[in-house]
Formats: C-alpha cells, structure tokens, sequence
C-alpha cells in the first residue's frame, strides 16, 4: 500500500509517525520559481490573498496541492512533473513552489532557464518527513526514536544533514532569508 498521496492525519491513522524531522523541518519552506523577468508582479504580494492572484503550478498528489486549494490559491495540476515543467513553460501558471532543498539543483538544469528564483517570498507550512512504522511495532519505533535522539545529540545527525550541499544551501537560505514569510496552515 502507497501511503504518500495521503493526508497526515489519515496515514498517522493508519501508520505510527516516528516524531522526529528527517530534514529538519527544511521541507516545510517553499521557494518561488517564476517566469524571467515578472519580478515586479510578485513584488506587490504582500499576503495571502494577494498570492491568490497568481496561479501555482503543483502535482495532483502533492500535499502543496491540498493546501493551496484550502487557502483557496489558484493550482493547476499534473500527475507528471515533467508536464508540470511543460504546463509551466506554456504559462499555464504563475509560480512553481519548490522545497528549500531542491530548488537550487532545478534552476540549474536547462528545462528551468526560462525561469527564474523569485526574490521577495518564501511560503512555510507544515510538510515534514518522518519515518513510519505499525503501530503494532513498538520496538522498532522505540529504537528509530531513540538512535535518532543520540544522532542529534553527538553531532553526527547534522554532520550527516550539512553533508548534502543541497540541504546545507537550503538551511542557510532559509536562516538567513530576509523574505517574506508566508505561512499556510
């Protein structure tokens, strides 16, 4: 069974959630990608609703998608992120929300050179990685919890994070940002 597509609440019904960040909490920060040259447009977004001017482009199954629509925020959506791509080339949308970590390594790949990393805004909601197990399984869970407590104690957990350039440039993006921050629930 694919647990992914699922709402938290629903999987933490079904699955016990190890409560504890993969990637501290990185993954709940988005990054506008925008079309080259529409800076200007995004510089009058001030709030919420001033976002819901704009259309997002998002995946049908991506938990961005469940909350732009609750936010009621413009989405159109594809199953496919290479349609996405494509949907976006042909201004289908106004901005593409990408996570902290994955934004950088995209904008340097050719199928994002007409576009562009918004400058003024950074969007924030809850969008974790965690490790799951049976609810039955309280052994495991107990171990997973406890191994990654003593990861982060001795250092060797964020030893590991800033290992990854694309973690360690999205860490410092986000601390050191002087964006706006907009945070959908």
């Amino acid at each position: 069974m694919y647990f992914g597509a699922l709402p938290a609440k629903k999987r933490e019904q079904q699955l016990k959630a190890i409560k504890f960040s993969l990637v501290k909490k990185l993954n709940e920060y988005r990054f506008l990608v925008i079309h080259k040259g529409e800076q200007e447009k995004f510089n009058q977004v001030k709030s919420i609703e001033d976002l819901s001017k704009f259309t997002a482009v998002s995946g049908s199954h991506w938990q961005d998608t469940i909350i732009f629509k609750r936010h009621q925020l413009p989405v159109v959506t594809s199953i496919d992120t290479g349609d996405l791509i494509k949907m976006f080339k042909l201004r289908r949308g106004d901005y593409f929300a990408r996570g902290a970590y994955e934004v950088w390594r995209e904008l340097e790949q050719a199928e994002f050179a007409p576009f562009q990393l918004e400058e003024k805004l950074l969007l924030r909601y809850n969008a974790d990685y965690h490790f799951f197990v049976n609810h039955q399984d309280k052994v495991l869970a107990e171990r997973l919890l406890t191994g990654l407590r003593r990861a982060e104690q001795d250092g060797s957990f964020d030893e590991l994070f800033f290992s990854v350039p694309e973690f360690k440039q999205g860490w410092n993006a986000v601390k050191h940002s002087n964006r706006l921050l907009l945070e959908l629930e």
